[in-house]
């Protein structure tokens, strides 16, 4: 799949990589989760590399984790040592006011949806039909038959249809789709047809909690301890980045090149 310097990295290291962690297994159903998971690969062995020019690492004997955990902390002392540096308080306090939600809990929102998928590769006239689907559930919610039946009855969300089309709360920031699909809905509205990333949907706002915010002072570590590891990741890459310039990094899957810059 890849070449650093010397070092491979087949589908068999792939496969053991993402078996550590069920979230790499689902970001690896896409060609874009796969090019970050190999971009992740890449940079562990670059970063191994660098230890090891380093003599961060011992020579002697196959190294341990509690090596590798040494030799990246001797390695990041030398070339990106900001990560552990503390920023001035009111770099901070705007990280928090930046980034609030991510201390507390954030604005919630629980929705009901009847979803029509259009089958993969589907032609004109297919995409024409499950509109036409999805444009008649409209036309009988507007003459009052129930959300909830509906979306048990017609709903392709297999998690949706078991429950009236009930998705429950989900926070609204991380989907932007969601947030432009509820804005302007009061509780228990319906929208219209909506194009959506697997189709079309019909949404139904059931009901919002605000966000629960941490006060600063309760969440400064927390805070701290965010930047110091985006600094750490950043100083990380870009340390990594730069050795691959005299390693040599290579994709050899074309659907993955977007892996490396």
């Amino acid at each position: 799949m890849a070449r650093v310097g010397d070092q491979k990295i087949t589908a068999d290291d792939f496969m053991k990589y993402i078996s550590q962690d069920g979230q790499l297994v689902k970001m690896s159903t896409t060609n874009q989760g796969k090019a970050q998971v190999l971009r992740e690969m890449i940079l562990d062995r670059l970063i191994e590399e660098g230890m090891r020019r380093e003599g961060f690492l011992p020579k002697d004997r196959s190294p341990t984790q509690p090596d590798y955990l040494r030799g990246y902390s001797l390695l990041a002392a030398k070339y990106f040592p900001e990560a552990n540096q503390t920023p001035d308080e009111e770099k901070i306090h705007q990280y928090y006011m930046d980034h609030q939600e991510i201390f507390g809990i954030p604005a919630m929102v629980r929705i009901g949806q009847i979803q029509f998928r259009v089958p993969a590769n589907a032609s004109p006239k297919d995409i024409e039909a499950v509109k036409a689907r999805a444009d008649e559930t409209l036309k009988r919610l507007r003459a009052g038959e129930s959300f909830e039946i509906l979306a048990g009855a017609l709903t392709e969300n297999p998690q949706g249809k078991v429950a009236g089309g009930d998705l429950g709360f989900l926070p609204v920031k991380q989907d932007p789709w969601l947030r432009k699909a509820i804005a302007g809905l009061t509780l228990g509205q319906y929208s219209e047809v909506l194009e959506s990333p697997v189709g079309y949907e019909i949404i139904q706002l059931k009901d919002k909690r605000d966000a629960l915010l941490t006060p600063y002072a309760n969440a400064r570590k927390a805070v701290l301890a965010r930047m110091r590891l985006e600094a750490n990741r950043q100083g990380r890459e870009a340390y990594a980045w730069r050795l691959a310039k005299e390693v040599g990094v290579t994709v050899e899957i074309d659907e993955l090149k977007g892996a490396i810059p």
